[in-house]
């Protein structure tokens, strides 16, 4: 169901990193990436580029990420309850309301915290094909602006959006 892959919601055009259909589809091409390509000593390791654009690794914003998938996934292991159930359509605008309202450090930590997992798995895998491969993360310019703005502000809340984000 394309509206339980991505986001859910205003701007949530994309992928949901934490969806196990775009996990496993990106796990197949790093697992073929490193059939092909992991013994030849030319092959260093790979470059992930965390950014808006590419979300595979991201949220591509703040309004994404309250599809059913996602809430159902955050209420067990956080124990939050938030409502909005299917199929009302306006489930998503509801959550999001209601987080955003409530427990919003604790959605963003929770959302870094699987992103960072995410991270952490794709390093382990890599270098359990082959050590001394690299596995570089990228920040791009928009997640760079942000980390700019909280030396104006909230530096923690910042810090915790860009994670959450990527």
């Amino acid at each position: 169901n394309r509206n339980q892959i991505a986001g859910g919601g205003r701007d949530s055009i994309g992928l949901n990193p934490l969806h196990p259909e775009i996990r496993a589809a990106f796990d197949a091409w790093l697992e073929d990436l490193l059939k092909r390509y992991g013994n030849l000593p030319a092959f260093r390791g790979i470059d992930i580029q965390l950014s808006e654009m590419s979300n595979l690794f991201c949220f591509p914003s703040e309004y994404s990420g309250y599809d059913d998938y996602t809430i159902v996934l955050f209420e067990k292991e956080t124990g939050i309850k938030t409502p909005g159930e299917a199929p009302d359509p306006e489930r998503f605008k509801k959550r999001y309301e209601w987080i955003r309202n409530n427990c919003w450090i604790k959605w963003l930590e929770w959302r870094s915290d699987r992103i960072t997992q995410i991270l952490y798995d794709i390093e382990q895998k890599v270098h359990a094909y082959r050590k001394d491969l690299n596995v570089d993360f990228e920040l791009y310019n928009f997640w760079l602006q942000l980390l700019d703005e909280a030396n104006r502000g909230n530096f923690t809340l910042c810090l915790l959006t860009v994670i959450s984000y990527c």
